[in-house]
């Protein structure tokens, strides 16, 4: 080997390493495989095992990024994260087996227990946070998607901070609209509203206002009143319903 600045503690540990520099391999067959792949870390049993060309990639954890060829600037922190990866790049998994079985998706970020363990292999640009493999994209190639503890979903994520781009939703996984309920209520403020005055938060949505935890305004469709499509009032009165017909009154 002509690489330098190298690091190898552990039986096999950058075993093949020919010019690769800045390397550190910690562990029994960490960077086992690596020859010209530079700045990588690998720190566990077997960890950047396969890696042969890929550089600036870190790997904590046995089995993490251990199939990882030629991929680059990847983190993989938990046993088995990253754990299929081959070419993909610019991915981040945290939490045992987290994107375990991502190929060739780029930049991914999945945190939490085996967050997008099972079906996630070339989908890119996914945002996944939670717990389990049910915390995934709802196939594989999925990209631009957010899912957050299976509750708070994103689609269409391709914009940039000068451009933003994406819908949101709750309880939905295809949100239709820049900010999309379905269902059940949406509530600011500690207290709920009830089926007092007509308003029940089981109609449709329900957008509770509040100033110092106390109610000012509601937005509700109005169950006692077919006629009416929707009503804005206080918890003293109604200030504006909107009829099917679209008057406003």
């Amino acid at each position: 080997t002509t690489g330098q600045q190298n690091t190898a503690i552990g039986q096999g540990a950058l075993h093949l390493n020919t010019i690769g520099i800045n390397n550190t391999a910690l562990g029994v067959n960490s960077l086992l495989s690596n020859t010209t792949g530079f700045n990588n870390t690998g720190l566990g049993f077997s960890a950047l095992n396969a890696n042969t060309t890929g550089a600036y990639n870190t790997a904590v954890g046995g089995n993490a990024l251990d199939t990882n060829t030629t991929g680059q600037q990847n983190t993989a922190i938990g046993q088995g994260a990253l754990h299929l990866n081959t070419s993909g790049e610019y991915n981040t998994a945290v939490g045992t087996n987290a994107l375990e079985h991502n190929a060739t998706g780029t930049n991914n970020t999945a945190i939490g227990y085996n967050v997008a363990s099972t079906t996630q292999a070339t989908g890119s640009s996914n945002i996944l946070i939670g717990t389990s493999s049910a915390v995934d994209v709802p196939s594989d190639p999925t990209s631009n998607f957010l899912n957050i503890g299976n509750v708070i979903f994103a689609t269409g994520m391709t914009g940039s901070l000068s451009s933003p781009a994406g819908n949101v939703g709750i309880g939905t996984t295809s949100p239709a609209t820049n900010f999309n309920v379905l269902g059940g209520s949406f509530l600011q403020g500690a207290t709920t509203i009830g089926g007092g005055g007509g308003y029940s938060s089981a109609y449709g949505l329900t957008v509770e206002s509040s100033v110092d935890g106390a109610p000012t305004l509601f937005i509700n469709k109005r169950p006692t009143q077919t006629a009416d499509i929707l009503d804005v009032g206080t918890s003293g009165g109604n200030l504006m319903t909107i009829t099917a017909a679209g008057n406003v009154g």
